[in-house]
C-alpha cells in the first residue's frame, strides 16, 4: 500500500513539467491574440475587431456605460482613443478545453467619446477557441485608482 503510494506521489510529480511545458503554447497562443485585438483596438480597425471576436462578445467597461456587445464597440470604435500597458503579470489561465481567462493590471491613458479613460484597470479577458483561432469573448475593465 505504501509502496504504491509512493509510485503514484512519483508519477503526478514526474507529470508537472510536462503540466508546464502544455501551459507555455496556450499562454503564447492568448498573449498572441490579445496583442491583435489590442493593435485592432488602437488602429480603430473595425474589421480587425470583429475577426478577432466572437459574435456574442461583451464589453464591460465604465466608459461604454455598463456591458455592451460587439455591435455598440464596432459602431463606436472610431471614438475609442486608447493605450494600454500591463504594469502586472500577464496571467493565462485554461478555465475549459477551448477557453482561456487573461487577466492583469494595466496603465492607460486616451478617451471615449471624450472623456478620459480611467488611468489604471483591472481587465479580465475570456477566450474561447473557435475553428482553431482564439477570439475574445469576454473584456471587462475595472478601474482601480
Amino acid at each position: 500500500m505504501r509502496r504504491l503510494f509512493l509510485s503514484t506521489i512519483l508519477v503526478v510529480l514526474s507529470l508537472g513539467p510536462f503540466a508546464q511545458a502544455e501551459e507555455a503554447p496556450l499562454r503564447d497562443q492568448i498573449l498572441e491574440a490579445y496583442q491583435a485585438i489590442t493593435e485592432a483596438f488602437e488602429l480603430q480597425d473595425s474589421s480587425a475587431i470583429e475577426a478577432l471576436t466572437t459574435a456574442d462578445h461583451i464589453a464591460i467597461t465604465p466608459y461604454y456605460g455598463g456591458a455592451k456587445p460587439i455591435a455598440f464597440q464596432l459602431t463606436w470604435a472610431s471614438e475609442l482613443i486608447f493605450t494600454q500597458r500591463p504594469i502586472s503579470p500577464l496571467i493565462v489561465e485554461a478555465v475549459g478545453e477551448d477557453v482561456a481567462v487573461l487577466r492583469f493590471k494595466a496603465e492607460m491613458e486616451g478617451s471615449f467619446r471624450g472623456k478620459p479613460l480611467p488611468k489604471k484597470a483591472a481587465i479580465t479577458l475570456i477566450w474561447q477557441k473557435v475553428d482553431g483561432t482564439w477570439l475574445e469573448r469576454l473584456y471587462q475593465e475595472t478601474p482601480i485608482e
